[in-house]
């Protein structure tokens, strides 16, 4: 063998000697191994297709409910338009008006009270249960008795008593005045700032309401033309049953007079020449 042909020999056995390595290398599968390798490929791709399968099954049954749904959804509409029609076509029924309710009130506010004594102010109404009306009166601490305006003042004697007959003007404008009658109790002596000496008057006794307050009063029968109430009431009978708020007036509701019974008729002021 020549040089020249020396190293084209080397060079074919190097690559023919890989090549053996290579075979020799390469691991060999057997038929069992490749049935067991398809049969893992086919249980897969079963596995994929079922799953893709229950997929497309649930999305047909929420296909299947939402058509249900628009479907009787589509029947109320179709119920409620043919009532609408047969409304329609029968005449509208009269509208019956309620009358008006009368708006409910909140009950008044109980008298003013301090412990067991009803608070009275300045000027309260008062109930005359003689004349069956509602007067104004002045309340006043500084004054030891009560008195009421009187005028046309007779003394009379009934079955052995001594009676007074009397004549009240209510307001000092008005030219109306009522006719008392009532039991003389006694005579008060009243001196007089203006003049030296005292002036004899009747006192009477007269039952009277203030607020829900009732009581046997005494009274004693003066000339009030100069004084804008025609009753004062005195501490004789404020004490023991009430206290007086110089800052109210008509501190107790209004009294309202009996209503089965008579009034006392009212009589006109004789004219003065």
């Amino acid at each position: 063998m020549d040089k020249k042909t020396l190293p084209l020999v080397l060079l074919f056995s190097g690559l023919l000697s890989a090549c053996v390595q290579q075979t020799e290398t390469r691991p060999v599968l057997t038929i069992e191994e490749v049935e067991s390798t398809v049969a893992d490929s086919e249980q897969r791709l079963t596995a994929s297709i079922a799953e893709q399968c229950a997929a497309i099954e649930q999305t047909a049954e929420r296909q299947a409910t939402g058509v249900l749904a628009l479907q009787l959804d589509q029947q109320q509409i179709l119920e409620q338009i043919q009532l609408i029609n047969e409304r329609l076509d029968t005449p509208p029924e009269p509208i019956i008006m309620m009358a008006p309710q009368e708006p409910q009130q909140c009950p008044p506010p109980p008298p003013p009270k301090l412990g067991d004594k009803v608070v009275l102010g300045e000027v309260e109404w008062i109930w005359v249960e003689t004349l069956n009306r509602v007067f104004k009166a002045r309340v006043d601490t500084g004054a030891t008795t009560s008195s009421m305006h009187a005028r046309d003042i007779v003394v009379t004697e009934r079955d052995g008593k001594n009676w007074v007959r009397f004549s009240i003007l209510p307001e000092e404008e008005s030219d109306a005045s009522y006719d008392i009658e009532a039991p003389l109790v006694r005579y008060a002596k009243i001196r007089q700032s203006s003049a030296d000496g005292t002036d004899r008057r009747p006192v009477v006794s007269l039952t009277i309401r203030i607020g829900e307050l009732t009581e046997r009063a005494e009274f004693t029968l003066t000339d009030r033309s100069h004084l804008t109430y025609p009753i004062l009431l005195g501490r004789e009978f404020i004490r023991d049953i009430a206290v007086v708020d110089v800052a109210k007036k008509l501190a107790q509701p209004k009294p309202q007079p009996l209503e089965n019974v008579e009034q006392a008729p009212a009589k006109s002021a004789p004219e003065v020449d």
